[in-house]
């Protein structure tokens, strides 16, 4: 549905146009019955069936689907034989924000950072010109003239590399080479965690998850989103027929045989965590292979940018594994991954933002609290203990 901006519908004023995808489009409106709420309002076309299907799964799936990892849906109804969906407005997805990262590392590689934005709080980062004004041959200029040639330069290469309104504040990796951070990248796939469990302890598959489809909002928080291909399935049973994107498809998928919804589900997310820590280059485009069964059937999912720890390696590989039966289980990942050292049911939604505090939770059906094994823990404890090691061993040196 194309419309001419700006548009009035009932109660929404939509004055921007996001995104256009396979069903339809995407808008950012806002109410003055909510002034500050933004909203993202979803149309797509009644016509075709398969359009149709997408519509009310995607209704259906956010109807049963509270979780603060999930997109809220504040409303949704026909309007000129188009179905809409009201939703939570978030800021840029996952993909979006791995792309920004390497493009600002870039950008600082080529002003002459030597560790982008490594010294710098997050409020500063963006226009901070103290990297240009501390470089050595600059020591003798004056705080105006830095200012002046920083923002030149600097100004010059967005235009060129990012648009402006798609900058914001990054966790950049202490190496400087645009990855998120080890830490960062497991608070993200611990959200997404959170949510697919949810989805699959409900009996639904997501069957299109990937980084497009993976949102931030303001505050930073993970949203699951785009249900257009989701599906009630009963547990244990299989489906078939090809859904979703083919990048994040399993292979058990390809040959167009039955397969377990479920297990494809983790799959994908596999490939989502593993660009989480590795930038959106996938694990097997690397030096020229294509065939997924040469490095993901053998265990060679490599780190190649930077140093992972190996307990992370490790999940991310049984997430990945070629068949499916020794494939981990969403339950297993959020036990794996949970913020939490006790985990009780789950949180209802309210609309707004829910701490996944074990205060918070509460308990669901015949749900019993269980224990996390505490993986986010111990590889940040890990991280952390590294990082104490060698501030220790640099004092030392420097005495």
């Amino acid at each position: 549905m194309e419309l001419t901006l700006p548009y009035i519908m009932g109660p929404y004023y939509i004055y921007q146009k996001i995104s256009k995808g396979g069903f339809g489009s995407v808008y950012k409106a806002s109410s003055d019955r909510y002034p500050d709420c933004d909203f993202a309002i979803k149309f797509q076309s009644m016509k075709e069936k398969s359009s149709r299907e997408a519509y009310q799964s995607e209704v259906e799936a956010l109807c049963n689907l509270p979780h603060p990892n999930i997109i809220f849906m504040y409303d949704y109804g026909v309007f000129d034989d188009f179905g809409y969906i009201v939703m939570e407005y978030c800021e840029m997805s996952l993909y979006d924000k791995l792309i920004e990262i390497k493009k600002m590392a870039t950008l600082n590689l080529f002003l002459g950072s030597k560790t982008p934005y490594q010294n710098f709080s997050p409020n500063q980062r963006d226009n901070s010109p103290n990297n240009y004004y501390l470089e050595s041959n600059n020591k003798e200029k004056n705080r105006a003239e830095a200012y002046r040639c920083f923002n030149q330069k600097k100004e010059a290469m967005m235009t060129s590399i990012i648009p402006p309104q798609k900058i914001v504040n990054n966790e950049i990796s202490s190496c400087g080479n645009g990855l998120l951070s080890v830490e960062y990248g497991m608070q993200i796939f611990s959200q997404i965690s959170s949510a697919l469990y949810f989805i699959h302890s409900k009996g639904f598959v997501h069957r299109d998850i990937k980084p497009a489809n993976i949102l931030i909002n303001k505050y930073g928080k993970i949203k699951l989103a785009d249900f257009g291909l989701a599906k009630k399935v009963e547990a244990g049973s299989t489906i078939i027929g090809c859904a979703g994107t083919l990048d994040y498809c399993a292979p058990e998928i390809i040959p167009g045989k039955e397969y377990d919804p479920y297990s494809a589900d983790v799959w994908a997310a596999g490939i989502v965590f593993y660009q989480c820590l590795n930038g959106p280059t996938l694990p097997w485009v690397e030096e020229g292979h294509f065939d997924i069964k040469d490095l993901v059937g053998y265990g060679f999912i490599e780190f190649k940018q930077r140093d992972v720890p190996r307990p992370v390696t490790q999940i991310i590989k049984s997430m990945l594994a070629m068949k499916p039966e020794k494939r981990v289980t969403s339950r297993d990942m959020f036990l794996n991954f949970s913020l939490n050292d006790t985990i009780s049911g789950y949180p209802s939604h309210s609309g707004g933002e829910i701490s996944l505090s074990s205060s918070s939770m509460t308990h669901s059906g015949n749900i019993k609290p269980i224990k996390s094994s505490g993986l986010f823990h111990s590889v940040c404890a890990l991280i952390d203990l590294k990082k104490h090691v060698s501030k220790s061993l640099m004092i030392r040196h420097d005495a």
